[in-house]
């Protein structure tokens, strides 16, 4: 099955319960470019903060260009631990750089192919601050992502489980005739 890019995004956003899509790494104001994640989780903890970033890619071509160019190293002093996050036969698990881990999308849901290393790095506040201010940005854009809720978006497990949900609820209101 064949996704987009914003497809697999939205999706992996949903999985990883992460609000913090196309994120820069530092202010977009400054005059030096700075790297923007497709993902960006977080592992809140006052004594091992922990940053995650996942790189997204849609197609072999844009995986190969990201690997051949050297575009991922970029991220590496913003996180604790960086991954691909690939369709299903976009790369395979030995493609990926050693340190670097791998997600992969097939019709079951994402898998984790090959866990990233762990990397001490101590966060880096600048950044920290650059992505609280750019999600309280009132902008068209950011209410536009934020509006990949699950409700907009739900699996076909939540579906089920919904359905489920909604019988049990119709049995118990039956079963309750007399008390209204």
């Amino acid at each position: 099955m064949k996704y987009t890019h914003d497809e697999l995004l939205n999706d992996l956003a949903i999985a990883k319960m992460s609000i913090y899509k196309e994120c820069p790494l530092g202010s977009p104001y400054m005059q030096i470019r700075v790297p923007i994640a497709d993902l960006i989780t977080f592992r809140p903890s006052y004594t091992r903060f922990w940053v995650d970033i996942f790189e997204v890619k849609a197609s072999r071509s844009d995986f190969l260009s990201d690997i051949r160019t050297g575009k991922w190293e970029k991220y590496m002093r913003f996180c604790n631990r960086f991954y691909f996050a690939v369709a299903d036969g976009a790369c395979e698990k030995d493609e990926v750089p050693e340190s670097v881990g791998l997600y992969v999308r097939d019709e079951k849901g994402w898998r984790c192919v090959k866990q990233a290393k762990n990397r001490i790095v101590e966060p880096d506040l600048f950044m920290l601050k650059s992505m609280i201010f750019y999600r309280q940005k009132p902008n068209g854009n950011v209410v536009k992502r934020n509006n990949f809720a699950m409700f907009n978006y739900p699996t076909s497990r939540f579906k089920k489980r919904l359905k489920v949900i909604g019988k049990s609820f119709g049995k118990f209101i039956t079963s309750c005739e007399d008390f209204y």
